[in-house]
């Protein structure tokens, strides 16, 4: 086309004014030309930034087709000016898809070559989140030793990616990347969705060559992953497995509002059958949780609440009781009513909950409301 190519745009101007479909037939105008001069002089005769990435775009895909990473001559194209790295992404993306049914060595290569390619920062970023899903692997070997720096959430879709196409080998990389210990929770969560028994057999049939550190992560996945599906009693005995105290501090506190948010969905799905399954032994909460699951539904709905304490109190053995007692406490406490809420801090025997709730209803004795 490069005898037509000076044609093409002039009829192109006439025919069509700025805009989207005048970038698309300028792209295909640029594709299509292969004499470096007379598109360096086509180039200059371009008014508009967008028409200019056009057909830095078209360069690189002729490139792709016709060239290398490793055997083009970028001194050819320093015409673009700035504009190069647009062309070196649009380059790079498409050489490695043209190379996608070869071998998974021969698409390692091309990634590798398409990646040597001197793009800035910026678009070495954007090409490898266009390519990710496709060469997960290649692009996590780039991430994790920070030659390719991407957000928290693009790294988990980059993990997901992973593990939907192999689990051990995804697991495996996460091991021996240096310094990628964090990322053993991310990787176990990813996998237990995929699998909830594989990940804990791989564990444990690897402790032995696990550090302290990535047996810590991995097993703050698990608890985290078996809390949020419900499994609170699950994932307290392996929080209880941590070894570092800074982390296992840190992740009782996750579980805990993990649990509290099970615990307030089931109330604002159906409170009765949540505080019945807590006061019979049926759920997998401890007994404290009563005094959360009674004050959500208080919150939700005083009288079907009192309705149900009236109904059951009774019934109740002191160590389930005292957490109702504790719920209707602390709001009475908040709504000023200090006496009654002494009355109902009276039944509570658990040492600390009773210095809390005592404390608060002290708090509000000394503020009294007007």
């Amino acid at each position: 086309m490069d005898g037509y190519s000076s044609e093409a745009i002039v009829l192109i101007c006439d025919t069509y004014g700025p805009g989207k479909l005048r970038c698309e037939l300028i792209e295909i105008v640029f594709d299509s030309t292969s004499n470096s001069e007379l598109a360096a002089s086509l180039f200059a005769a371009l008014e508009f930034g967008d028409e200019m990435d056009a057909a830095c775009e078209g360069i690189g895909r002729r490139l792709s087709v016709t060239s290398s990473p490793d055997k083009v001559d970028l001194t050819s194209y320093l015409y673009l000016g700035d504009r190069i790295d647009t062309m070196l992404g649009t380059f790079a993306e498409r050489y490695f898809t043209q190379h996608l049914k070869g071998t998974s060595e021969e698409i390692s290569k091309a990634f590798s070559d398409a990646f040597d390619l001197p793009m800035s920062k910026a678009t070495s970023r954007e090409t490898l989140l266009k390519l990710y899903a496709l060469a997960p692997f290649d692009s996590w070997d780039k991430v994790s030793v920070g030659a390719i720096q991407v957000s928290d959430d693009e790294r988990q879709k980059m993990l997901a990616q992973m593990f939907n196409e192999d689990p051990v080998k995804a697991v495996e990389r996460i091991e021996s990347t240096k310094g990628g210990e964090a990322d053993f929770t991310a990787a176990f969560k990813q996998w237990l969705e995929i699998d909830a028994g594989k990940p804990i057999d791989w564990f444990q049939s690897n402790l032995s060559r696990l550090t302290a550190v990535q047996k810590d992560y991995a097993i703050r996945g698990i608890a985290e992953y078996s809390a949020s599906h419900g499994d609170c009693n699950v994932a307290w005995k392996w929080v209880g497995e941590i070894t570092s105290y800074e982390l296992r501090k840190k992740v009782e506190g996750q579980i805990w509002s993990m649990e509290r948010d099970v615990v307030r969905r089931g109330v604002s799905i159906d409170p009765q059958v949540t505080l019945q399954g807590m006061v019979t032994g049926n759920s997998s909460h401890q007994d404290y949780w009563i005094e959360e699951a009674m004050g959500t539904w208080m919150a939700k709905d005083m009288d079907k609440a009192n309705e149900w304490y009236q109904q059951n109190w009774k019934s109740l053995p002191p160590s389930k009781s005292q957490y109702v007692a504790a719920a209707f406490a602390k709001q009475a406490a908040n709504q000023g009513d200090t006496a009654t809420a002494r009355q109902w801090a009276t039944h509570i025997q658990d040492a600390k909950t009773r210095d809390r709730i005592n404390s608060l209803i002290t708090k509000a004795e000394a503020n009294p409301k007007p």
